[in-house]
């Protein structure tokens, strides 16, 4: 069965919910929203109407005020009649499952209530989508398949960078959609599970159009012959995209773009509330002030760490919340919300980073004597792993040495870039300990900033994150205590390597997130509904990214493997928000703002910039992905 015969075969089950009654003279007129119900050749059938509230100029059903208040739906018999009867088993909570429910209390013309045409809508939706991706990812394996049967003169296709970066990328966007698909198929019916549900039928169309167009050159000429599922699939989406004008009307329910989008318990909400009024009333409004003085004063950090904002990942024993990366999620996301990356990151590299990896790690003396201090605020740590020159991303290349000298190390080398380093008292510093080795051969060392040979070379003058202050750091025959070693000699990288991959979902969140607010704050200012319909529609790509940061973030809080999840969404994410500023940019632009209201864009695209930079440069994180994508669709084409 094709995908719209598919679909045809949802809107009769959709029908099939709303039932017949007689089409009362009372209620033609402006009082009815008019719409045509019957399966259509060139679109897939005209429930859309109904779904949208969308007059469409047919008379075989309406949906209209009834007497005792509520809406009823009127069903003409012969539209009903036409309908393919088709009625699925089960039961359950969900939108998704209710769909097939024949629920006979909404039948017969009573009125049907909001929660009600909601849950019916809602689930109409969801299988829409789930047909939508369901065909998209026939098509993935299609390519693949045929991408590994066929050979260039530089090797076969799936190989090629350009093939396999393009096949991966639809890949990323494809997974991103399959995950807000089954949060929200999982979700109780509601009117604001209807609403997402629409905000992701939008990114679903746009993101599927543009995998549609890759698969199709992926294909080459055999993308364009009809028999080919690639060709089905582009032209069966083609005819599917009036269902987009959703865009033109919104959400059926308004939606707090601010809040998380995947279910959290009444603690995580407790606590987002108290950050967000804690940002509101003590950090708003001095955080210009640490912009411009490019600096978080101690007193900041003090303050931040006596609310216990500092250490949710440290054990309470050590003075600490006892939490870890769910919280750190809702800071990440509240911040960036408020326009507060300066702040975003310098915490996250005290919170997420430094504070995780003396708990995991650290001997119980390392934890005695800068846990409690880093969690209060009173220490201020960095971590020292980047260097210039060609070690870059490439950590196994780092030159810093630690060279042993029986009851201390000796150091020597310099640190560029590091978060913190200026005004840090302590740093936690990745050291090659083994000359000649690669990972084995590095091991991370707790260096406190006043030892002698310590030396801050220089505060670098950066375009964006001004309030967090970067530096570079060197090293000069440096006597570090052996009792300051982080965890076994010559596993450092590994320690550094299980928190920055957590990290990289947290950059991700702090993009998604700062993107939502460059997003809200150019459409408070764009009131015309037309300049603002391409912009809406990022906001819904976005929603569905924020969903899998989030669900990728509840994974590494239970301590799962999210290395190649991590990686997709840093770059994804990274990438995204650069270009959700430039659509900022152009449609103030376009709507002739005054250079006033655009002001703020100047400092949001020097921010954003940077977050395809941070714990791995997007171009590092997409060749990781895609490998890893390649090598299991290779691996899938042989089974």
């Amino acid at each position: 069965m094709g995908l719209l015969q598919r679909l045809r075969t949802a809107n009769a089950e959709f029908a099939m919910q709303l039932r017949h009654t007689c089409l009362p003279e009372t209620v033609r007129g402006d009082a009815a929203a008019f719409v045509d119900l019957r399966p259509a050749d060139d679109d897939v059938g005209g429930l859309t109407g109904a779904l949208f509230g969308i007059p469409d100029g047919g008379l075989l059903a309406c949906v209209a005020p009834a007497p005792d208040g509520g809406r009823v739906l009127y069903l003409d018999a012969a539209a009903y009649r036409s309908a393919i009867a088709l009625r699925s088993s089960g039961d359950g909570d969900n939108a998704l499952g209710q769909l097939s429910i024949a629920d006979d209390a909404n039948l017969a013309g009573r009125p049907l209530t909001d929660a009600e045409l909601s849950r019916i809508r809602a689930g109409y939706l969801l299988r829409v989508i789930a047909e939508l991706v369901g065909e998209a990812a026939e098509v993935k394996r299609q390519t693949a398949r045929f991408l590994i049967d066929r050979k260039s003169t530089t090797g076969v296709l799936i190989d090629l960078p350009d093939v396999r970066t393009q096949l991966s990328h639809v890949h990323a966007w494809l997974d991103v959609l399959e995950a807000a698909h089954a949060e929200l198929t999982g979700r109780p019916a509601s009117p604001r599970t209807c609403a997402e549900a629409e905000v992701l039928l939008v990114a679903a169309l746009r993101k599927l159009q543009m995998f549609a167009n890759q698969c199709v050159q992926l294909n080459g000429g055999w993308g364009y012959i009809e028999r080919n599922p690639v060709a089905a699939f582009y032209r069966d989406l083609n005819a599917a995209r009036p269902l987009l004008r959703i865009s033109a009307t919104g959400p059926s329910t308004p939606i707090d773009w601010t809040q998380p989008v995947v279910a959290a318990t009444d603690d995580e909400h407790a606590f987002r509330a108290t950050f967000a009024e804690y940002l509101h009333e003590r950090v708003a409004p001095v955080f210009d002030a640490w912009e411009a003085g490019g600096r978080i004063p101690r007193e900041g950090f003090e303050e931040l760490g006596k609310h216990g904002y500092l250490g949710q990942a440290c054990p309470r024993e050590w003075g600490g919340g006892g939490a870890g990366m769910i919280r750190h999620m809702h800071m990440t996301e509240q911040m960036m919300l408020e326009n507060l990356f300066g702040l975003t990151v310098s915490t996250m590299l005290i919170a997420n980073t430094v504070v995780p990896i003396l708990t995991r790690y650290g001997s119980e003396d390392l934890k005695d004597r800068f846990l409690p201090a880093i969690a209060a605020g009173r220490t201020i740590p960095c971590l020292a792993v980047t260097e210039s020159g060609s070690a870059g991303a490439m950590v196994t290349t780092l030159a810093t040495t630690a060279d042993d000298r029986g009851d201390h190390w000796v150091v020597n080398g310099d640190k560029h870039y590091i978060t913190n380093s200026p005004a840090a008292d302590v740093a936690f510093v990745l050291t090659r300990t083994t000359r000649g080795a690669d990972a084995q051969g590095l091991t991370l060392l707790c260096v406190s900033m006043d030892l002698p040979g310590v030396e801050i070379v220089e505060k670098y003058a950066k375009l964006g994150a001004h309030a967090s202050e970067t530096g570079h750091i060197r090293f000069t025959d440096v006597k570090v205590p052996k009792q300051n070693t982080v965890g076994y000699v010559g596993s450092g990288l590994l320690y550094v390597v299980d928190v920055i991959v957590e990290e990289r979902v947290l950059i991700a969140a702090a993009a998604v997130s700062y993107a939502l607010y460059c997003l809200n704050r150019t459409l408070a200012q764009l009131p015309a509904r037309n300049d603002a319909a391409a912009l809406a529609d990022l906001r819904c790509e976005a929603a569905a990214l924020r969903v899998r940061c989030w669900q990728t973030a509840r994974r590494a809080a239970a301590r799962t493997s999210i290395s190649t999840d991590a990686a997709m969404l840093k770059y994804l994410c990274g990438d995204f928000v650069r270009d959700c500023i430039d659509a900022c940019e152009d449609a103030l632009l376009a709507g002739r703002r005054a250079p006033g209201d655009i002001a703020w864009l100047q400092r949001a695209r020097l921010d954003g910039r940077v977050m395809s930079l941070f714990t791995g440069a997007s171009g590092v994180m997409k060749d990781y992905y895609s490998r890893r994508v390649t090598a299991g669709l290779r691996l899938h084409a042989s089974a």
